[in-house]
């Protein structure tokens, strides 16, 4: 299938949903999806999805941040504490104080705890569209980042309710700017606002308001400014390709894609000194170069990857890249 933007979605829905669901029966396949679909190993053994899916979980927290941050063991298990604590209450409206207080940490604290779980990609954060984020942002929700992680965590809360705002929140943060509306559920933009429900929501919360969308489960088709909420899962990028170039000259770094393409195609990264290091996180993949002798060695040594979700660094400089979807 191909991807579609926002507005094409909002403009051609009914059209779309028509040509789709005569090709796939979409409701065979979204349950799955929001159970075992998301990271790309659920091919190699659905069986073993949730544990796999576990043991990612701990190596980000007992692995990966300790190597990026300095913390302690005490830390690390209060912050899977936290993890636990806001998938048994998402979308989590977080009292900070109180919250503090049941993991016995300061407040500053649990803001950083926040703030790793939130750069690890394991929750999204809902903020208010006048606040840009920063360590200390107080977020108006808290997500997880993605149903699969609800599941494998606790998955006697994964109600509908929730699965449908975490869905509807985790494929619009990839390409567009989310944010917490007072008046419904999601700000997009800065322009469109969106109530996420079930077949009988109704327009009462959000209909004096312009440029307003009702996003909803349990319904192959909708009318008007009511849209299917599976929909939106087609703003994927399609056929997406990031390459990596090492060569003598230093390292390239290409995403082909049309929305990324203006700004980065080409973005290339000059590196004079040694101890380079590639880290893919959702792959296992590391990459060492430890001495020029070997940077020669792998002279026009490419690597292309056609998933998302991967993190580059470049420890001596302090340099990270990150595509989360």
């Amino acid at each position: 299938f191909d991807s579609y933007t926002l507005p094409f979605i909002l403009e051609n829905h009914i059209d779309l949903a028509k040509e789709i669901s005569a090709k796939v029966k979409v409701f065979d396949y979204l349950p799955s999806y929001l159970k075992y679909g998301y990271y790309p190993f659920y091919r190699d053994n659905p069986d073993q999805y949730v544990f796999r899916l576990e043991q990612v979980i701990n190596t980000i927290l007992d692995v990966d941040l300790p190597h990026m941050v300095e913390i302690s063991a005490v830390n690390i298990f209060k912050m899977k504490k936290l993890l636990y604590h806001l998938a048994t209450a998402v979308p989590f409206q977080p009292n900070i104080s109180k919250l503090a207080a049941s993991l016995e940490v300061n407040r500053n604290t649990l803001s950083s705890y926040i703030h790793y779980l939130h750069e690890a990609g394991l929750i999204h954060l809902l903020l208010d569209a006048g606040k840009s984020y920063s360590l200390f942002s107080k977020p108006e929700k808290v997500f997880l980042q993605n149903s699969n992680l609800l599941y494998a965590i606790s998955p006697e809360n994964a109600e509908k309710g929730t699965l449908r705002e975490m869905f509807f929140f985790n494929q619009l943060s990839a390409y567009h700017k989310v944010n917490f509306s007072p008046i419904g559920d999601f700000l997009i933009d800065e322009k469109w606002v969106f109530e996420v429900g079930g077949q009988p929501k109704k327009f009462d919360q959000i209909k004096n308001t312009k440029q307003s969308y009702l996003a909803i489960d349990d319904t192959i088709f909708g009318s008007k400014h009511k849209i299917p909420i599976w929909l939106f899962g087609f703003l994927y990028w399609y056929g997406v390709n990031f390459e990596l170039r090492i060569t003598n000259y230093g390292i390239q770094f290409r995403i082909e894609n049309y929305k990324l393409r203006d700004s980065i195609s080409n973005w290339e990264l000059q590196i004079t000194g040694f101890n380079f290091e590639l880290k893919i996180t959702n792959y296992d993949i590391q990459f060492r170069i430890e001495n020029y002798e070997l940077r020669h060695s792998i002279s026009n040594w490419k690597l292309r990857i056609t998933a998302f979700n991967f993190e580059l660094r470049i420890t001596n400089y302090g340099i990270q890249f990150r595509i989360e979807n």
